[in-house]
């Protein structure tokens, strides 16, 4: 019969090494064109700071889901612990 387990130490590292690969993810650092009247050159300035305001919401999602994704571990320790204790209690009928 094939194990199935969590390993939870593992499981933690990697969503901790995601979480922090994101979080390093540096803003752009935004430009300013001086002297121009082509439009094109301006809405750079405006490009740059949209794609800041969006990685810096894609960092905070990230984070949140980080979170959540070391909670279901957890649960799901938690659940397989019980289910061991449980069927550890019935198995103890049967000796």
């Amino acid at each position: 019969m094939v194990k199935v387990s969590l390993d939870e130490k593992n499981w933690k590292s990697l969503v901790s090494t995601a979480a922090n690969g994101i979080s390093d993810i540096e803003d752009i650092k935004v430009s300013s064109i001086g002297k121009t009247t082509l439009t094109r050159f301006k809405t750079f300035v405006d490009i740059e700071n949209n794609f800041n305001t969006t990685l810096e919401h894609f960092k905070t999602y990230s984070a949140a889901n980080a979170k959540k994704m070391t909670k279901v571990a957890d649960k799901i320790v938690a659940e397989d612990k019980k289910a061991a204790n449980q069927i550890k209690k019935n198995t103890v009928r049967f000796k």
